[in-house]
């Protein structure tokens, strides 16, 4: 017992430090203006799995980027994030957050539910749901209820079924039935966050003066340019861009 209770005081000051943490990185976020994406659910989902296989979807890839994945309890304390960058230049922020459990000691009831805090400032929740456990549909329940606790009402939610390798019989509803372990049907999720993240994107012609060469430096890093050439007055690009480039470079529209 007296190693439960300390095991529970180190949980409780973690939880505390990485709240005051995650303020700061949520401040430089909503600088960047880059969406994110938060991973909830239950322990054992396989949340950390699948932002691992996201992550080799990333234009950039790094093993020393990939998340912790182990079989326990509070294996993923931390509240770990991402980068993603897909191939066409869109971006977004993947966070996996605390897992979910069930009869959590109720000294670490307000703290947990502080770690979840990070959900409320998402674009878009990815609920993984592990299919292959008989309690899932209770679970899916109880993680909903909490995300209603907390204040989640107005962010979309992609149910995420998980572990289809275990369990390919069931079809309880909408969502993308997965596995996270084989990478089965992640391209249907991905496009599946395109919709949701990217639908003010447009495709527009643009013919940029050489004189302004630094805004296709902008463009280069920020849209997709789908096609340039290089003419007598400039560059003349056909670019997807979000709504906020589009009304500060709206000028060069040919």
């Amino acid at each position: 017992r007296r190693k439960l209770e300390n095991r529970i005081s180190i949980l409780e000051k973690e939880l505390k430090e990485m709240v005051e943490d995650r303020k700061i990185q949520r401040q430089r976020r909503i600088k960047n203006e880059i969406p994110v994406v938060a991973l909830v659910g239950y322990t054992n989902s396989g949340k950390s799995t699948l932002m691992n296989t996201i992550l080799e979807c990333s234009k950039i890839q790094d093993e020393d980027k990939k998340v912790y994945v182990e079989d326990m309890l509070f294996a993923t304390l931390e509240t770990t994030t991402r980068q993603i960058i897909l191939e066409d230049n869109k971006k977004f922020l993947l966070t996996d957050t605390v897992g979910f459990v069930s009869r959590l000691p109720h000294q670490l009831v307000k703290a947990f539910r502080s770690t979840l805090e990070e959900i409320t400032e998402a674009d878009l929740i990815l609920h993984v749901i592990d299919i292959s456990n008989k309690n899932f549909e209770r679970q899916l329940k109880t993680t909903e209820q909490v995300l209603k606790e907390i204040g989640v009402s107005d962010i979309p939610i992609i149910h995420v079924y998980n572990k289809i390798d275990v369990n390919n019989t069931l079809t309880v509803g909408e969502g993308v039935f997965i596995s996270a372990k084989y990478k089965t049907n992640i391209d249907i999720l991905i496009n599946k966050i395109r919709e949701v993240l990217f639908s003010d994107y447009r495709t527009v012609k643009m013919l940029i003066p050489y004189s302004q060469g630094s805004i296709y430096s902008v463009l280069k890093e920020h849209a997709y340019i789908k096609e340039e050439e290089y003419t007598d007055k400039g560059i003349e690009i056909i670019v997807e861009l979000n709504s906020i480039l589009y009304e500060k470079y709206k000028h060069l529209l040919k």
